[in-house]
């Protein structure tokens, strides 16, 4: 049996390919010169695409792409049911005479290619090489305005051309929503290791020490209780926004469930990662929720990965957590202004080798 992620980006390399020759076959045929442009420009973009299922076809081959998919094998039974539409797409492309015909045709082509699968995998690349950004929106977009300039007055492919967007939003929302936090708004477990894993693995190819920070809040039952399960949202949201402020825009933060938080940070170092506690201390002791202070508990680990990249950042984690919860006990019997906890010192130094 084949691996399931390189006969994944081959199938979505020869899905994107045969969609770059219908688009060379519109191109060849089509007398209006701007028309003829815009299929052109689709080719180019849908044969860009097949260069990013190479490299990532590449990376496979040496270990840095891990597995995406929770069911890779139904995923590759989706993706062959794309292929053979597209195969039927084409065997069509150079027979249609019409704008509206040829338009169809497009039209039904890009609802093919409307698999989530596809901004799945653009999404891990945008995370290794972030000069590859996932231009697929403006891809559908640009070719839905242009088809729209010139097929007006055509109520039925109006309607197909808005559909279209409506199903490739619609795709978007729901992976975002597979791997986000409701209330929160960060990452949910899922979303955290499928955001960590090609971090980690391009942290290993470089050699960057990381880090992993776990934080919860003390007595968010208690609040609950005192408050209302409304002010306990409200701790969480709070704590969400600090983490937001306190973290960089590359790192990876993710409620874990209740009242846990983890976060994920490349290329940080431990003076650098015992400041970004203290910042997140220090915002929360300057909190209020319904007029009154809560308080957190914040663990640290670091090191530099090596092996199982994600058994790895799971050691990580524990540790941090390991050192989070060590300070409480010593906390419960502490009088500290509310929001003060120690930071833990970090493991220094420490290659992990799962």
């Amino acid at each position: 049996m084949q691996e399931p992620m390189p006969h994944l980006l081959g199938l979505c390399a020869a899905i994107d390919r045969a969609a770059a020759g219908i688009y060379r076959k519109l191109a060849d045929t089509e007398p209006d010169e701007k028309l003829r442009a815009c299929w052109n420009q689709m080719s180019e973009e849908e044969d860009l695409h097949v260069t990013y299922w190479s490299r990532l076809t590449k990376m496979a081959a040496e270990g840095i792409v891990p597995p995406l998919f929770e069911d890779p094998d139904r995923v590759m039974a989706e993706l062959e049911s794309v292929a053979r539409d597209v195969g039927t797409v084409e065997a069509s492309a150079a027979q249609l005479g019409n704008v509206r015909d040829r338009a169809l045709l497009a039209l039904r082509l890009e609802l093919c290619l409307l698999h989530p699968a596809f901004d799945t995998l653009m999404q891990f690349l945008s995370c290794l090489e972030p000069e590859a950004p996932d231009r697929y929106s403006e891809h559908l977009d640009g070719f839905l305005v242009a088809l729209c300039e010139y097929t007006k007055g055509s109520p039925e492919l109006d309607l197909i051309a808005k559909t279209t967007r409506q199903l490739w939003l619609r795709n978007r929302q729901l992976l975002k929503a597979a791997n986000s936090d409701a209330l929160t708004g960060l990452l949910n477990h899922r979303g955290f290791w499928t955001a960590v894993a090609p971090l980690a693995h391009l942290a290993r190819r470089r050699a960057e020490n990381v880090a992993v920070i776990t934080l919860d809040v003390d007595g968010l039952k208690d609040i609950n209780d005192e408050l209302g399960h409304a002010a306990g949202d409200e701790v969480l949201k709070s704590v969400a926004g600090i983490l937001r402020s306190a973290l960089r825009e590359a790192d990876v933060a993710c409620r874990l469930g209740g009242d846990e938080f983890v976060a994920f940070l490349i290329g940080v170092e431990p003076a650098s990662l015992e400041a970004i506690c203290q910042r997140i201390q220090a915002a929360v002791r300057a909190c209020t929720v319904a007029g009154k202070p809560f308080a957190v508990s914040i663990g640290a680990a670091q090191g530099k990965l090596e092996g199982d990249v994600i058994a790895a950042v799971e050691q990580l984690r524990q540790e941090s957590d390991q050192h989070m919860y060590t300070t409480k006990p010593r906390l419960r019997n502490r009088s500290a202004e509310p929001g003060h906890r120690p930071f833990r010192a970090p493991t220094h130094g420490r290659n992990l080798d799962a």
